[in-house]
C-alpha cells in the first residue's frame, strides 16, 4: 500500500472513549488477486493467534489484508468500529472495504449521506454478499473459508479516501463536512493519482480542498466538496550538494512535507544547529497550512513566512506535478533533477512562484517547500510598559526604522528605554480604549551568552517556557531571566476557558468594564528580560494558544506615517463601537512587517493591526465580525487601498467584494497584481476546483 496505515478506532459503549486498536502488521501474501484468497489468509491468521481484527482492501495493486490486535479483553464488535477515518477502497462512493471483527463477523464500510456506517454481511449459497441488519446472522470467516463472489469496481480503483467526519476550525467560528476526505500521506503518487482521478470521476462542482491544523478564523479551508487532510503528511529532509546549483548551501535548507506542524520544524532544525529566522506566535499550524493565507512573522527585515520558501512542490488540481522555483534565486540543479525527481516538472519562473507561495490553496496542493533558515539562535525578550502617545513620538516621521532592524537604512529614533536599538523584532499591544502600551522587543543574545549556551544549554529548554508556580512566592531558585513572569499565565493553562467565558459574560452584560481588564492584562506581561530558544521566545506561549479566540489583523502602510494615523482612526472607532455595546476584549497587537513579492501580500512595509477577541461564543463570534467591519470600513474611507486584511483571520462577508467608492473590487484595487494572479491561477486550474463559495466571494467575478 502507497497510503498511510488505517487507524481502527473502537468505542465499546456509548460512554465510554474512543480507543484505537494496534496495528499488527500486513497478512503475508498481500496484495491478494481476490477477496476470497484475502479472506482465507486473515482466517488463517485468527487460527493462529486468536482473536484479532482485519481490514480488506482493496487496492490498485489487488486485495491487502491488515490485521489489528485488541487494545483490552473485551471483544469489538462490527456496531462498536467507529466508521469515521476508515478507508474507502477503490472508490469513495461504492467502496469495496471490508472488516472482520474480534468474533470473526464479517462487515464492509459503506459510505452515506451521514458520513459512514459498518454494515454486517450475509453470504448466500452462491457466495454472494449482502448486507444484514442482524449482527447474529453476519458471515463469520472460519477454516476453511467458503469462496465468496469477486465484487467488481464500478469505476478505476484509486486510493487514499476515506470516510468523512465533521471539521471544525479552532476559533469554532467555522464548520463543514465534506462530501468526501482524502488522505494521501506523504505519498505523492497517492496524492498525483487520486487528483487524476477527482479530474477525470468528479463533476467539475466539487471543488477541493486542502485542510491544514484549521488554525484559520476565515473559511479558507472549509469545502463541501474534497477535502484533503495533512495527517501522516509531515517530515522534513536535509538537501543534498547534488540537488541544488552553485552558491547555494544545501544545510542552509530544508525541504519539508506540507503537513508537518511548525513545532516540529523547530525541534529538527534545532537539532542540526538551525533556525527559521522568524516565526508567529503559534507553533501548531501545519507548513502548508500557515503559508498560503498570509501568515507572518512580524520582523521588519522581512515579509511574511512565505517569503523564506524557495521551493515548492505543487499538485495542480488535475494531476500535474511541478517543482516551481523564482527565477531571482532559484536553487534545483537542472542538469540533476530528472535524476532526483523525475515526477516533478521543474519550472523556474518569478510570477509562478509569487503567485503559488501565497495562494489561498486556489492553485492546487503544496505537497512539499524547501525553508531557507540560519544558524540556530537564542534571544532575550524585553517587555516595558508606555503610553501609545509616546510611542507615536517615538516612531514617528519615520523613526520606526531606527527601532527595528530593516531592510532601510538606519534612521535616527529614540526607541525607548531599556531596550536595545535596533531590535531584531519589536511590537506594540495597546489598549485602544485607555491608551496603555507594553512595548516587547526581541534581541539575539550577544556573543557571549550564545557561546554559554552552546556549550551548555539548560535541559528545560527544549521544552515550552511555562508559569513557574514557585515564582510566585518567590521560592524560584531558577534564574528569572529564563522564564517569563507572568501571573496570568498559572489561571490560564489551568481555569483558561473558565475565566474566558466569564469574560465574555461581562464584555456582553457590562461592556465598559472591558477596557480596566484590558489594561490588568497588559499590566501583568511586563518583564525585564527573558531568555530562550528562538523559538520559543517568539511564541506566545502554550497555554495562551489554547484559549478560545477570534482574530483580525489589518494591514496599514509605514510610509508617511498613514499607520499612526491609522492608530487615531482605530482608537476612535474601538470607542465608539463601545457606546454600541460591542467591545475587544483583548490588545491589539502592533506588528511590523516588509513588504512582499507574492502577489496577495502587501508589497510595501507595513503595521499590522491584530484584533484579539477572547472567547469563541456566538455573541463573540458576531462581535468580532461587526468590530472588524466596522475598522476596515473607516481605513478604507479614511486611506483608500491600502488597507489590507489578514486572508486566512476573520473576514467580514463582504468586505473585499464590495466595490471602492471608484467603483473597483477592493481586493484588486489593494493588490496590483491581482489580475496577474487570477491569471496564472486559472491557468493551474482550468475547471477552477480551487474556487470554493467563500474564495468565490473574495474574488472579482469572472
Amino acid at each position: 500500500m502507497d497510503t498511510p496505515t488505517p487507524l481502527v478506532f473502537w468505542k465499546p459503549s456509548a460512554l465510554a472513549p474512543l480507543v484505537e486498536l494496534a496495528f499488527r502488521g500486513v497478512a503475508q501474501g498481500s496484495p491478494f488477486a481476490d477477496l476470497s484468497s484475502a479472506l482465507a489468509a486473515a482466517g488463517r491468521s485468527r487460527e493462529e493467534r486468536g482473536d484479532s481484527v482485519f481490514m480488506i482492501l482493496r487496492e490498485p495493486d489487488g486485495w491487502h489484508a491488515l490485521e489489528y490486535t485488541e487494545s483490552r479483553l473485551d471483544d469489538v464488535d462490527l456496531d462498536e468500529i467507529e466508521p469515521r477515518g476508515l478507508p474507502l477502497a477503490a472508490d469513495p462512493d461504492a467502496p469495496l472495504t471490508f472488516l472482520i471483527d474480534s468474533k470473526g463477523c464479517l462487515g464492509r464500510v459503506r459510505s452515506g449521506a451521514e458520513g459512514g456506517v459498518v454494515e454486517p454481511l450475509e453470504r448466500a449459497a452462491d457466495g454472494r454478499l449482502f448486507p444484514t441488519e442482524n449482527l447474529s446472522r453476519a458471515y463469520r470467516v472460519r477454516l476453511p473459508p467458503a469462496a465468496v463472489q469477486e465484487p467488481v469496481p464500478l469505476r478505476p480503483v484509486v486510493s487514499g479516501f476515506v470516510v468523512p467526519g465533521p471539521l471544525r476550525n479552532h476559533g469554532r467560528n467555522v464548520e463543514w463536512t465534506p462530501k468526501y476526505a482524502l488522505r494521501p500521506g506523504g505519498s505523492r503518487t497517492t496524492l498525483r493519482s487520486a487528483l487524476r482521478w477527482i479530474d477525470a470521476e468528479l463533476a467539475p462542482s466539487i471543488k477541493i480542498r486542502p485542510v491544514g491544523s484549521r488554525h484559520s478564523w476565515s473559511s479558507a479551508a472549509a469545502t463541501a466538496g474534497v477535502s484533503i487532510l495533512p495527517g501522516d503528511w509531515a517530515g522534513a529532509s536535509s538537501l543534498h550538494a547534488a540537488e541544488v546549483v552553485a552558491g547555494v548551501d544545501p544545510a542552509a535548507h530544508c525541504r519539508v512535507l506540507a503537513g508537518t506542524r511548525i513545532r516540529e520544524i523547530n525541534a529538527q532544525l534545532w537539532r542540526v544547529g538551525r533556525a527559521v529566522e522568524c516565526l508567529g506566535g503559534f507553533d501548531g499550524q501545519t507548513i502548508g497550512g500557515v503559508l498560503p493565507t498570509g501568515t507572518h512573522g512580524s520582523r521588519l527585515a522581512c515579509g511574511p513566512l512565505a517569503d523564506f520558501v524557495r521551493s515548492i512542490d505543487l499538485f495542480t488540481y488535475d494531476g500535474r506535478a511541478l517543482r516551481i522555483e523564482p527565477a531571482r534565486r532559484p536553487i534545483t540543479n537542472p542538469a540533476n533533477h530528472a535524476h532526483v525527481a523525475p515526477d516533478l516538472e521543474l519550472r523556474i519562473d518569478d510570477d509562478l512562484f509569487d503567485a503559488v507561495r501565497l495562494g489561498l490553496g486556489a492553485c492546487g496542493v503544496i505537497h512539499s517547500l524547501v525553508l531557507e533558515t540560519r544558524p540556530r539562535f537564542w534571544m532575550k525578550e524585553i517587555r516595558t510598559l508606555s503610553t501609545i502617545a509616546e510611542a507615536a513620538n517615538a516612531l514617528g516621521s519615520g523613526k520606526v526604522y531606527g527601532w527595528l532592524e530593516s531592510k532601510r537604512p538606519t534612521v535616527p529614533a529614540a526607541g525607548f528605554s531599556g531596550h536595545p536599538r535596533p531590535a531584531y523584532h519589536g511590537e506594540l499591544l495597546w489598549n485602544p480604549y485607555t491608551g496603555l502600551v507594553v512595548v516587547t522587543t526581541r534581541h539575539p543574545v550577544d556573543a557571549v551568552m550564545q557561546q554559554k549556551l552552546e556549550r551548555s544549554e539548560p535541559a528545560f529548554f527544549e521544552s515550552p517556557p511555562t508559569r513557574n508556580l514557585l515564582r510566585l512566592v518567590g521560592l524560584d531558585a531558577m534564574a528569572s531571566e529564563f522564564s517569563r513572569p507572568d501571573p496570568m499565565e498559572l489561571e490560564v493553562e489551568y481555569f483558561g476557558r473558565g475565566a474566558v467565558s466569564a469574560l465574555e459574560a461581562v464584555a456582553q452584560a457590562i461592556p465598559s468594564a472591558v477596557p480596566a481588564l484590558v489594561d490588568a492584562g497588559i499590566r501583568s506581561i511586563e518583564d525585564s528580560g527573558f531568555i530562550q530558544r528562538s523559538y520559543h521566545v517568539f511564541n506566545i506561549g502554550r497555554a495562551a494558544n489554547l484559549l478560545p479566540a477570534q482574530s483580525a489583523t489589518l494591514f496599514i502602510p509605514l510610509r508617511d506615517d498613514l499607520w499612526l494615523r491609522a492608530v487615531e482612526i482605530v482608537a476612535h472607532t474601538a470607542r465608539r463601537e463601545l457606546e454600541s455595546g460591542r467591545v475587544q476584549t483583548g490588545p491589539i497587537a502592533v506588528r511590523f512587517v516588509a513588504g512582499s513579492t507574492a502577489m496577495l501580500a502587501p508589497d510595501e512595509d507595513v503595521c499590522s493591526f491584530e484584533f484579539i477577541f477572547g472567547g469563541d461564543r456566538a455573541s463573540t463570534q458576531e462581535t468580532a465580525v461587526a468590530v472588524t467591519r466596522s475598522h476596515f470600513r473607516a481605513l478604507r474611507r479614511a486611506l483608500g487601498s491600502c488597507v489590507w486584511l489578514h486572508w486566512g483571520q476573520v473576514l467580514p462577508p463582504g468586505a473585499w467584494s464590495t466595490p471602492d467608492a471608484d467603483g473597483r473590487h477592493a481586493a484588486a484595487a489593494s493588490y496590483p497584481r491581482f489580475a496577474r494572479w487570477m491569471e496564472i491561477r486559472d491557468g493551474l486550474d482550468p475547471k477552477r476546483r480551487g474556487l470554493t463559495g467563500w474564495l468565490q466571494q473574495q474574488l472579482p467575478p469572472p
